[in-house]
């Protein structure tokens, strides 16, 4: 019964996350789970297998790769499942602890739901930012994108968990035909009185700003996103033969097709590699730039003079003057393991505006974001190139998170993936423009410019940092307290 039930949680899981959307499903899906962690004595190795079997069907879909890679796709795979497990193990004997150390219901909960978003913390600042994030399921809840102005994703990660905890507790209640406590009525009007605001708040769509159409245009860019769609087999095609030039001209012939942009924007890796430091395809880019009087900001591995190769971006005036190069602070464990790490996360600035620029997989990271908005970014870029993961569930992931960002930070989002999903979010969080995965494609969009900060923006990460801090103080004298219990015994 109970793998059937941790099984069911699985799948509720993965059902609630992108691409499937099913976000209503995310206050319930953690409930089995839940359920057997209390009832189980032997719930601490049914953690690790919960977080495993969780681990296995979210990520199976990233085995859709492309077929010359499978051994990469195998061993990424084994490497997230694994993490899973290893994250839900933690979890589990943290929750068995609050239950058998707290008396009060309400403590109860609401440290479960506290423990829940402190292991997503910890997971995302050591564990490489591979976990399961209860808050992504709502990025498409208008109510919850509103709330994580204040609260970030960890925060909306806070209320999802807490939901599914106090929806457990009193189903346990009339199971066991016990009368309702004047708690247990709290948190029934609290389960309520959310659910219908979030049917209220969703079914408001012209209240002022949700939809960010408001918004006084003061500043803004007009930008073109270049999504060339070159497929992974293609890029490894066109290096064996030698023609990669073929795509380079692919990029610029879209680049200056009836362009009336200020900014073009290529995604992550478009054209492989060093073509800053190879003088004819640095030269190339130069005079289009100059000659179409074009701003250019395109993704490129760079070998610098030191042997070292960085995964970069590159922004390049319309004079063919280099503004500036942002080298990937966060690369993806093993998979670029052959890329050194950058060292500085500052903005670029054209035509006197802060633009922002995170690569790929930085997505995952909410204080890249937080430390460009600090630093005046009013757009935040996201280069990317997602070929080699083909119809799997990242690029949709990848596309959720970006959404939280733009929200968190009070900034349009314009996300530029090789293969797709491209698209343009604005501070609220809505989607406004966007393509398929594997089409070629341009988007043609003004961008506003935005530079007022939101709470989050402004104290989040530290503040997460004291809640973490705080959390693990009590969770250590809930240790000393349950070892002073077993020596007098």
């Amino acid at each position: 019964m109970n793998i059937i039930l941790l099984a069911l949680s699985g799948l509720l899981v993965f059902l609630s996350y992108p691409p499937f959307d099913f976000g209503f499903l995310g206050y319930f899906a953690l409930i089995p789970y839940f359920y057997v962690v209390k009832k189980n004595e032997k719930s601490l190795r049914y953690g690790f297998f919960e977080g495993t079997l969780i681990g296995t069907i979210i990520f199976l879909s990233i085995l859709h790769i492309q077929s010359e890679s499978i051994l990469i796709n195998i061993l990424i795979f084994l490497l997230l499942v694994n993490i899973m497990g290893i994250t839900f193990m933690i979890y589990t004997i943290i929750v068995k602890m609050i239950y058998n150390s707290l008396k009060v219901k309400i403590q109860k909960i609401c440290m479960i739901s506290l423990g829940w978003m402190v292991i997503e913390f910890i997971t995302n600042k050591m564990l490489v930012g591979f976990t399961f994030y209860a808050g992504i399921t709502q990025h498409n809840n208008d109510l919850m994108l509103y709330l994580s102005k204040y609260i970030g994703l960890y925060g909306i990660s806070f209320v999802v968990v807490l939901i599914n905890v106090i929806i457990l507790e009193s189903i346990l209640k009339l199971k066991e035909n016990k009368k309702l406590k004047k708690n247990d009525i709290k948190y029934i009007i609290f389960i309520l009185g959310f659910f219908l605001a979030y049917f209220v708040f969703n079914s408001l769509n012209d209240i002022k700003n949700i939809n960010g159409i408001n918004i006084k245009k003061k500043e803004t860019l007009k930008v073109r996103l270049i999504q060339g769609n070159i497929t992974a087999k293609e890029y490894k095609k066109a290096e064996e033969k030698n023609k990669m030039k073929n795509i380079f001209e692919k990029y610029m012939n879209l680049s200056i097709k009836n362009n009336s942009s200020e900014l073009i924007v290529w995604p992550e890796t478009a054209v492989h590699r060093w073509i800053m430091r190879i003088p004819e395809y640095k030269n190339k880019i130069i005079n289009i730039a100059k000659t179409n009087k074009i701003n250019i900001l395109f993704g490129t591995p760079d070998l610098e003079p030191n042997d070292e190769e960085y995964n970069s971006a590159f922004l390049i005036s319309k004079t063919g003057k280099i503004l500036g190069k942002y080298n990937k602070n966060y690369t993806v464990p093993f998979y670029e393991n052959y890329f050194k790490k950058g060292k500085e996360i500052k903005p670029f600035e054209i035509n006197n505006i802060k633009i922002g620029v995170e690569i790929c997989f930085e997505a995952f990271f909410q204080n890249v974001s937080i430390e460009l908005k600090q630093k005046g970014a009013g757009i935040i870029f996201l280069l990317s190139n997602n070929g080699l993961f083909g119809y799997s569930n990242i690029p949709y992931i990848t596309s959720a998170f970006m959404q939280f960002r733009a929200v968190e930070n009070n900034v349009y989002v314009a996300q530029l993936m090789n293969t797709g999903i491209t698209q343009i979010i604005n501070n609220n969080g809505k989607v406004l423009k966007k393509t398929k995965l594997f089409e070629t494609k341009i988007i043609n969009y003004e961008i506003p410019v935005i530079h007022k900060q939101t709470i989050y923006s402004k104290y989040g990460e530290t503040t997460y940092y004291i809640i973490t801090v705080l959390f693990l103080v009590i969770i250590i004298a809930m240790l000393l307290k349950i070892q002073i219990r077993r020596r007098k015994k």
